[in-house]
């Protein structure tokens, strides 16, 4: 018996079916999130805005590969755990730490290099020559609560106070509710202008170390998207890409910013260890 051709409605409905089959997500795909927290100059908001240095990194990576996905800002701690908790997730800017190897991030970069430092009032005559001075002296440390330098102060067995954001440490640090703060030298700058302070009112009093920040994907993130992300990275450093962004946040910041592929974006130190 011949088959009868079916009617022009019956395909239709059928098309329109197969259709909305295929534009359901397939049983547990993740859509790409990307996700960053409040810490100037790398990445902040300003009049409203987000912005900084590795902002326009993030955006630029983003654009590179026919993304639209939206910046989201939560505070680190929250930040970090969904980043733990979930594939597909880009997470910025962060330091490479064994730990973190470990949770099985991927890292993209560096972005930049800080020297990682602890901060005193410019007025305070203390000096912290060596860490066994730390020790001895036992100062009150301000650091933020899930960042690996306020980790670190309490490996030392130093006092720490958590703090909420490095601007909330300054605070502290400024009202002599604390003796130090523990951010990095280019962070420090932007913080303190943001909170209408001078400058000249704190010093450097003691580098940790320096190192390294990388755009952080989080375990189970797919291959490809990995390669994808890095591919454009280095796309990027064989450009001028950072020589310009520097050159621009330079300008902004009223900082001299330098580019190298082995640090990223840094500024050249020109102090010692101890002061």
């Amino acid at each position: 018996m011949p088959l009868r051709p079916r009617p022009l409605h019956s395909l239709l409905a059928l098309c329109a079916l197969l259709l909305a089959v295929s534009s359901v997500p397939q049983a547990g795909a993740q859509p790409l999130r990307v996700l960053t927290t409040e810490e100037a100059p790398t990445n902040y908001t300003r009049d409203g805005l987000l912005t900084g240095i590795t902002v326009d990194i993030v955006r630029t990576l983003l654009e590179r590969q026919g993304l639209k996905t939206p910046i989201e800002i939560y505070p680190w701690p929250r930040t970090f755990a969904i980043a733990q908790s979930a594939p597909n997730v880009v997470i910025f800017t962060a330091a490479r730490t064994p730990e973190r190897e470990a949770l099985g991030f991927s890292f993209v970069g560096p972005v930049t290099t800080r020297r990682h430092a602890l901060f005193a009032r410019a007025n305070d005559a203390r000096r912290y020559p060596s860490l066994d001075a730390l020790r001895e002296e036992r100062p009150l440390i301000a650091g933020m609560r899930g960042d690996w330098r306020a980790a670190w102060v309490g490996e030392q067995k130093l006092p720490l106070y958590a703090t909420n954001s490095h601007a909330q440490s300054l605070r502290m640090l400024l009202a002599g509710r604390v003796d130090l703060a523990v951010l990095s030298d280019l962070e420090v700058g932007a913080d303190l202008d943001a909170i209408g302070s001078a400058r000249q009112s704190v010093r450097l009093a003691y580098v940790i170390e320096e190192r390294a920040a990388y755009i952080l994907l989080s375990k189970g993130t797919p291959a490809d998207t990995r390669a994808r992300w890095q591919s454009e990275f280095t796309r990027l450093q064989e450009g001028d890409f950072f020589r310009q962004l520097s050159s621009r946040w330079s300008a902004i910041l009223g900082l001299p910013l330098h580019y190298s592929p082995v640090q990223g974006i840094h500024i050249e130190p020109t102090t010692e260890r101890g002061k």
